[in-house]
């Protein structure tokens, strides 16, 4: 058997393999990348502070969707790591709804 033809075979696999790693940790990170960028949350009712009080927004645009008042209607935030299908109230949203406030990221309705 020649040694070089087995080492270039190894050394193929091996190549391949490291390759099919390398794929998959890019797809893992453009996934989490996805879950940090801010998405649109419909307030659904009860505490405006839980995050179990909003679903993901997949059709109305919020921006376009409030004239502002005193009523939440929908925030700006990223999604839970733990749980994608919830956002995350960091202190600015949660200062911001506390104040009864919009912003880029609170939006209310009349």
């Amino acid at each position: 058997m020649n040694i070089k033809k087995v080492t270039g075979t190894v050394l193929a696999a091996v190549m391949l393999s490291g390759s099919g790693i390398a794929l998959a940790k890019v797809k893992a990170a453009k996934a989490e990348m996805l879950n940090r960028q801010e998405q649109e949350w419909l307030y659904s009712g009860g505490n405006p502070l839980s995050s179990s009080s909003y679903i993901h927004n997949t059709g109305t645009n919020l921006e376009d969707a409030c004239a502002g008042g005193v009523n939440m209607f929908g925030i700006k935030a990223e999604a839970s790591a733990s749980n994608p299908d919830q956002p995350v109230i960091d202190s600015e949203l949660q200062s911001t709804i506390q104040s009864g406030g919009s912003s880029d990221r609170v939006f209310r309705q009349p």
